[in-house]
C-alpha cells in the first residue's frame, strides 16, 4: 500500500509517501518537494543536488556519524532523489523501524546544520562528477540533447550542474 499526506498548513510544496510491502517486512518513504532543478539558473546549476547532499552530512541534533550509524544498525538506507520538477529524500528498511526511520528523515529535512564545512566538502565531491560527464556517453548524449532542445531554460541545464554553476556557488547562494 502507499500512502499520501500532505501537509498545506505546514509546508505547502511537500507530501510523504510511504509504502509498505505486504509481502515482505519492509517500507519505504520519501518526502518530495516541488521546485529543485526547475528554479536553478546557469548561475547556480547543481545547487539542489549540492544542498541535498549538504543535508545529508548532518542535522542540528545528529553529526555525519550519528546518521550513518543510526542508519546502517537498522539495515537501513537514506538517500536523496531529482528529477526536472521535484526534489527529496527518502529511507527504507525494516517495517518495524519506521518510527526511527521517519525521525531520521524528518530530522535531515527540518534541521540540516548547513555546515560551511559540509558545503565546501560536497562542492569538492562534485567537481569530479561535473568533470566526468563527458566520459558517460550516455549522460553526456542526454545533457547535449537537453540542453539543444529547452536552451537557456532549467529543462536545459545538465543534470549534475555546470562547473561554472559550481564554482559560483557558495554557503550563502
Amino acid at each position: 500500500a502507499i500512502y499520501t499526506l500532505s501537509l498545506p498548513d505546514a509546508l505547502p510544496v511537500w507530501s510523504l509517501v510511504v509504502e509498505e510491502n505486504p509481502t515482505a517486512p519492509t517500507s519505504s518513504m520519501g518526502i518530495w518537494f516541488r521546485g529543485g532543478r526547475i528554479a536553478e539558473l546557469p548561475t547556480n546549476s547543481g545547487i539542489t543536488q549540492v544542498l541535498q547532499r549538504v543535508m545529508l552530512h548532518e542535522t542540528m541534533h545528529r553529526s555525519q556519524e550519528q546518521i550513518s550509524r543510526e542508519i546502517e544498525a537498522m539495515g537501513s538506507g537514506l538517500g536523496t532523489a531529482i528529477q526536472d520538477d521535484w526534489f527529496g529524500f527518502r529511507v527504507s528498511g525494516l517495517a518495524t523501524d519506521l518510527p526511527h526511520q521517519l525521525d531520521i528523515l524528518f530530522d535531515v529535512v527540518t534541521a540540516p546544520s548547513l555546515s560551511e564545512e559540509a558545503f565546501v566538502d560536497e562542492l569538492r565531491l562534485r567537481k569530479p562528477a561535473v568533470e566526468g560527464v563527458e566520459d558517460q556517453s550516455a549522460a553526456y548524449t542526454m545533457d547535449l540533447a537537453r540542453g539543444l532542445l529547452y536552451g537557456e531554460h532549467p529543462y536545459g541545464f545538465p543534470m549534475q550542474g555546470s562547473m561554472t554553476g559550481l564554482l559560483t556557488l557558495n554557503r550563502d547562494v
